[in-house]
């Protein structure tokens, strides 16, 4: 049995990340993940049939968990810049790896970095646990998405 590249994220990042944000899309969605199965949850998905690098994803406040495997990690940085230009909202979950050049160029862009300070255990992968440190990546080109003001 071949090892897929899909990863589930965690409820324990997802959950307060959506709170957070109030996520519209996510264009690299997971088939099969229990995450988004609660009705207060429901957003559009572009699954891996669906090709979500070719859809526009203007006006919509995105949550990324990319492939990780090698070229395409490359191809959903660009997308995620190309969209972030435009203004769309994205938040990104990485692998953290300084010795790449997507990751260099993702971080560059950024207007915010969050380390996690464990490393995630994805659902759909064959280990527990991944062997490397991952981070939250927030871009974007517009005003600050956030779903609850904050009280001054």
């Amino acid at each position: 049995m071949q090892e897929t590249d899909e990863r589930g994220t965690p409820l324990e990042i997802f959950r307060p990340l959506h709170d957070l944000f109030d996520f519209t899309l996510d264009p690299c969605a997971m088939r099969g993940r229990p995450l988004y199965e609660l009705p207060e949850w429901r957003f559009k998905e572009y699954f891996i049939e669906d090709n979500g690098l070719s859809k526009n994803w203007t006006g919509e406040k995105c949550f990324v968990n990319p492939p990780y495997s090698r070229g395409s990690i490359s191809d959903w940085v660009k997308k995620m810049s190309e969209e972030a230009a435009k203004g769309t909202f994205i938040c990104a979950l990485v692998r953290q790896d300084c010795s790449t050049e997507w990751y260099r160029t993702i971080k560059r862009i950024s207007w915010h970095i969050e380390e996690i300070p464990y490393r995630v255990s994805f659902a759909g992968a064959k280990q527990s646990s991944k062997p490397f440190w991952s981070s939250v990546i927030m871009l974007m080109g517009g005003p600050f998405p956030l779903r609850k003001q904050c009280k001054s």
